[in-house]
């Protein structure tokens, strides 16, 4: 007959066999019927959700690791052929102007940025120039017309 320190053993044994500790396993209750709680069936699926995810994880390094290796190869065989077609350091010069090119097109669109803030503060100003003119265009016509004023009374004044 099995002694309960043998079923204690024999529980422990096959949750070591499911390779996670007792100690993440929540608590097992049984409902009225006997049967386990839904926080037990939800907490089963999940572990088998993350070991399915787990190995679907090494498979997926494992192919990093297979095309970087496959890169590698690649671009050796392509840097020996570009030597040997005298044409050592192609692939470099050609990355560099790339990265170049690209630089120029965020630049260019940092310009036309500042052109834009630019232009807006120019018409900006610019209203702000025809506003005042129309605002001061009476005045200065009034300004003539007094200028003239003292000028046709000096002539009279210089006169006498």
């Amino acid at each position: 007959m099995n002694t309960q320190q043998d079923q204690v053993d024999n529980i422990s044994r096959h949750i070591q066999g499911m390779n996670f500790r007792a100690s993440c396993m929540p608590n097992i209750s049984l409902n009225e019927n006997g049967s386990q709680s839904k926080l037990v069936h939800d907490y089963r699926v999940l572990i088998e959700k993350t070991s399915v995810l787990q190995k679907e994880l090494n498979v997926l390094k494992r192919t990093q690791e297979i095309l970087e290796i496959r890169s590698e190869a690649s671009f050796s065989h392509l840097k020996a052929q570009e030597k040997h077609a005298g044409l050592s350091g192609y692939r470099e010069m050609q990355q560099r102007l790339e990265v170049t090119s690209e630089e120029t097109a965020a630049l260019d669109a940092l310009k036309e940025q500042t052109l834009n803030e630019i232009s807006s503060i120019v018409s900006g100003i610019k209203a702000n120039v025809l506003e005042k003119q129309a605002m001061l265009a009476p005045k200065v016509r009034g300004g003539h017309e007094i200028n003239l004023i003292i000028r046709n009374r000096c002539l009279i004044h210089a006169e006498h």
